[in-house]
């Protein structure tokens, strides 16, 4: 997978405290059927950081987050896209915010607001799972 050409990715593990409970934004995938969170592929030259703030407001209208420091985890996967296999490279940054009120791009056909042990069980890739868990860790640190 090392010799494929690299796409880029970045999002944002959004999260919100209710009663004392951490709850994660999922966003479901209208084509897919799949759970996950905002990202989205990098344009030229953006820095992930850019690309995550980017695709967090396009597929969800939230641009206040508070950033947490420090946090910041790579996945890699190969993908198969109509023009040719690539080695996808997603990082994902976590940010807190206030609201739980979210504006869904066309590409996203439900939005939930869930706990850790909902979203193990909504996300079926196992690296996004492991970013969560990382998360709820870095959130409650």
């Amino acid at each position: 997978m090392t010799d494929l050409p690299v796409r880029r990715a970045a999002g944002v593990v959004l999260f919100h405290r209710r009663a004392g409970e951490l709850r994660f934004l999922l966003l479901r995938n209208a084509l897919h059927r799949t759970w996950g969170v905002p990202k989205g592929h990098a344009e030229a030259g953006e820095e992930p950081l850019e690309t995550a703030r980017r695709e967090t407001e396009e597929e969800t209208g939230v641009t206040a987050f508070r950033l947490a420091a420090g946090f910041r985890e790579e996945i890699a996967y190969e993908v198969r896209p109509p023009e040719g296999r690539a080695r996808k490279v997603v990082t994902y940054f976590l940010g807190e915010v206030d609201t739980d009120e979210v504006r869904r791009s066309p590409e996203h056909d439900d939005a939930a607001w869930v706990p850790l042990a909902e979203a193990r069980a909504r996300v079926v890739h196992p690296d996004l799972v492991r970013v969560l868990e990382r998360a709820a860790a870095a959130a409650l640190a």
